[in-house]
């Protein structure tokens, strides 16, 4: 069963990044994964046969989630890396083998056209973008390669992203023949299977809390441990077996639980074009070198963190148990007047009910915004988030 639906608004500026993008590479996969495709405006989604989220203890105990709203785009040459630094918002040549990234692209008024993760080899970058962006966004990087020895491809039909949290994914990945990388660290198998270690689920040390959920007893103090693997096709069949034993799978859609609160943006098809780096806080969770050379954009950022007082970034906030899931792009309003003050991120669902959201916001207004009629009540991120 696949239900497509348009969910991508017409705001975009078309001579830039156009979503596109065909669920018919993700047809075999159902035949491995079960369950079925859907859509929503962060793209394919996979829904097995539970399509709801999980309780927190079995977050705990270990899930995994097949991530088919992520992409995959590669750049392979010898200037592979000289090329990406002239593009992107961080960091490229210095980064090491086993150190993972996070990384935007902007438009030539500073905004973000997408966000990556970022992970490089010998003569080949990899980054990992929201689906619906790929096609569009290798399209784009590849009108600027010009004389550079580099070469840019839409690997995503040829790769599956897969999330991974809690207690077992140790033990999983071992069995994988790879070791668990600590956040920000890139640990490999064979065949080219990839470990991306993510930021953990933060619980705070005076009463195990989670948002919208209780720590189930016994669970140390300090986070939730996750990370993306990166699997090619043909070895989906031999590795998804070995996840599920251990692992409860999860329909994609429960990750973003994890996302928002790490604090981690995505920028997804509705949300492109629509934020400076620093709006979403890509520069304080590593995502922007000021020390680099130029790169689209630059000026714009560069004067935002230098001369400008920012008056805008991202917060995290709650919704009651029986709030409808708003989508990236969705208006936040001023306290109790009409006006917009900001828009939704990403939200999802909570293990303990309820929804989370992610959103950029004025920052004076952030405290008291609120989705339609209901107020988000705040969540602190993992992160100092600069109000002043």
């Amino acid at each position: 069963m696949i239900q497509t639906r348009a969910f991508y608004n017409t705001t975009m500026d078309k001579k830039t990044l156009e979503p596109a993008y065909g669920l018919a590479p993700l047809h075999p996969l159902m035949e491995v994964l079960g369950g079925m495709l859907d859509e929503d405006a962060y793209g394919a989604q996979w829904v097995g046969t539970e399509a709801t989220q999980a309780s927190l203890a079995t977050w705990w105990s270990g899930i995994v989630c097949p991530l088919t709203d992520l992409g995959l785009i590669q750049v392979e040459g010898p200037e592979a890396a000289r090329f990406l630094q002239s593009q992107l918002t961080n960091e490229v040549e210095k980064q090491g083998s086993d150190e993972l990234a996070l990384n935007g692209y902007c438009t030539a008024k500073g905004r973000l056209l997408a966000s990556a993760s970022q992970w490089v080899e010998p003569e080949r970058i990899s980054l990992l973008v929201s689906r619906p962006l790929a096609a569009p966004l290798a399209k784009r990087l590849s009108m600027f390669v010009l004389r550079a020895k580099a070469r840019v491809h839409d690997r995503s039909s040829e790769h599956l992203c897969l999330g991974v949290a809690g207690a077992a994914i140790g033990e999983v990945l071992s069995a994988l023949g790879t070791a668990a990388p600590g956040a920000g660290r890139v640990s490999r198998g064979p065949g080219g299977l990839v470990a991306l270690g993510q930021e953990p689920i933060p619980v705070d040390p005076s009463g195990g809390r989670v948002a919208l959920g209780e720590a189930p007893v016994g669970i140390a103090s300090g986070g939730m441990e996750r990370a993306l693997l990166l699997v090619p096709m043909r070895q989906v069949a031999e590795v998804w077996p070995i996840l599920i034993r251990a692992l409860k799978p999860l329909p994609s859609a429960c990750w973003r639980w994890s996302e928002v609160l790490t604090g981690q943006p995505r920028i997804t098809p509705r949300t492109s074009e629509h934020f400076v780096p620093q709006m979403v806080n890509l520069d304080l969770i590593g995502g922007v070198s000021f020390k680099k050379g130029c790169y689209p954009g630059q000026e714009v950022v560069a004067r935002s963190h230098y001369l400008g007082k920012l008056k805008r970034r991202m917060f995290a906030g709650a919704l009651a148990a029986d709030s409808p899931l708003p989508a990236p792009g969705d208006d936040l309003i001023a306290g109790s007047g009409s006006d917009p003050c900001g828009e939704v991120v990403l939200a999802a669902q909570a293990p303990g009910g309820g929804v989370v959201v992610l959103f950029e916001s004025q920052i004076a207004e952030a405290a008291g915004a609120r989705i339609g009629e209901t107020p988000l009540t705040p969540i602190a991120l993992p992160y100092a988030v600069p109000c002043a």
